[in-house]
């Protein structure tokens, strides 16, 4: 998993990637209000590139001085061991399992799930089973907040790089690494190649409409609370096109309740 993994560090070091800290202005101010209810201290992480969620969840629980017992779920070791690494450094007690989501059991149910753009990564069917796995996980009245990407023209199949928006990539990343004075040589043209094999690996399964994202929870018992429709911040405009990056593109905000 290192070609994903371990290159997205990069990615999100030299500014090109549609991380959580893309969507900031959505996640903190609602984590915190969360937060300040006292309600919602029992938070599941549900899948994670790396720490990114981790940090937007302890930051706005910090901000407010609220409770907060964090749970990290995800198929691969790689970003439990990078959440860990995160938490050792910060001072957070957290606990990590490696486990599929829809196979994920725990005796306690949670007051939150958080993602991002997390549904991508499963078809049609597949994520029907994450969000109602999701439901299970809650307790009534605890939240999922999500942000998901969704392009209204790529029908079901999953998406890749095409040859063009890999080369651009390639290239860009060239440039911007050849440019970052924090890289040194060997790392500069590891990244190349790194860069490389994420573009020629990497996959996505589209979402086409917000609609189509809602009916994902309306069918498995939640009420939409928030459903917003905002494209990705100008800042992180970068030219690229292709899955992952962040270009001027739709995404959708979604606060779910279990009922």
């Amino acid at each position: 998993c290192a070609w994903y993994h371990g290159f997205w560090q990069y990615i999100r070091l030299l500014g090109l990637g549609a991380a959580p800290s893309v969507h900031s202005a959505f996640l903190l101010p609602t984590l915190r209000r969360l937060a300040t209810t006292g309600e919602f201290g029992h938070v599941l992480i549900s899948g994670s590139a790396d720490y990114s969620m981790l940090a937007h969840v302890v930051s706005a629980y910090r901000g407010e001085v609220a409770s907060l017992q964090p749970m990290i779920v995800d198929v691969c070791d790689t970003p439990l061991n990078l959440n860990r690494w995160y938490a050792e450094r910060f001072a957070i007690d957290i606990d990590t399992r490696r486990c599929d989501i829809r196979q994920f059991e725990h005796s306690r149910r949670f007051d939150l799930v958080c993602t991002h753009a997390f549904l991508g990564y499963f078809s049609t069917n597949e994520r029907s089973q994450v969000v109602r796995k999701w439901w299970e996980l809650l307790r009534p009245g605890g939240k999922v907040i999500t942000i998901q990407r969704t392009r209204p023209a790529a029908g079901q199949r999953a998406l890749r790089f095409t040859q063009a928006q890999r080369e651009s990539f390639v290239n860009r990343i060239a440039q911007v690494a050849e440019e970052d004075q924090r890289l040194d040589e060997d790392t500069k043209k590891w990244v190349v190649t790194a860069a490389q094999e994420y573009a020629e690996k990497f996959w996505t399964h589209p979402i086409n409409t917000e609609g189509e994202l809602a009916r994902l929870f309306e069918e498995a018992s939640f009420h939409i609370e928030t459903l917003d429709k905002a494209v990705s911040a100008p800042q992180a405009e970068s030219g690229l096109s292709g899955p992952t990056m962040p270009m001027q593109a739709e995404y959708v905000f979604v606060v779910a309740v279990r009922q």
